[in-house]
């Protein structure tokens, strides 16, 4: 049904804008999960080589991110744009927030990342429902 929707959104031309959103929020939850490996790491190792690791991974990624979100929100108008936006700014939060998790304590650390993954899938989740 699905696909079906796809199909006739394509017609109207919102379904290849549907798809770059997907895309980028896929990018953006990876690149999380990278940085987030890394704050692991320095947090494990506890040193300046770690802990530069990380910084330079969040600052990587929220260039791009940065970059690629005008394509993103293309195509995306009212509430849905509004969604995206919100998504977007809980990620640079959650994002930024990784450098100074990595001198803090695991447990902290573990708690920030799975709560931060939790409001990144409530605030997929209200873009999706979003016509």
């Amino acid at each position: 049904m699905k696909t079906l929707a796809c199909i006739a959104a394509l017609l109207v031309g919102t379904c290849a804008h549907a798809q770059d959103a997907q895309s980028w929020a896929r990018d953006a939850g990876k690149a999380y999960d990278a940085c987030a490996f890394r704050m692991s790491s320095a947090q494990m190792f506890g040193d300046d080589a770690h802990y530069q690791a990380t910084r330079t991974c969040v600052d990587q990624q929220l260039s791009k991110a940065k970059a690629s979100f005008p394509s993103a929100l293309a195509g995306n108008s009212g509430a849905r744009s509004a969604r995206l936006k919100d998504y977007y700014a809980a990620w640079v939060a959650s994002m930024s927030a990784l450098t100074t998790l990595q001198v803090g304590t695991k447990n902290n650390a573990d708690r920030a990342y799975a709560d931060a993954k939790t409001r990144m899938q409530e605030l997929w989740a209200r873009y999706e429902i979003e016509q």
